[in-house]
């Protein structure tokens, strides 16, 4: 449960951001995740954004 709490707090992900990650979301090469549909009072739908992932997420552990 300590990872789960450390990656959503270094990421500022909203709950039910973290609960859509999914796998093919994941570019290990570059090291960034892409959350799908970001919550934005603008925008509903098409707000992807890259994220970058780094030690303090978890990442590297």
């Amino acid at each position: 449960m300590t990872r789960v709490l450390i990656f959503a707090v270094s990421t500022a992900m909203r709950l039910n951001e973290f609960c859509r990650v999914e796998w093919t979301a994941l570019d290990v090469v570059r090291r960034r995740l892409i959350i799908r549909d970001r919550m934005d009072p603008r925008n509903k739908t098409g707000n992807d954004q890259r994220i970058p992932i780094f030690a303090a997420t978890g990442f590297d552990a």
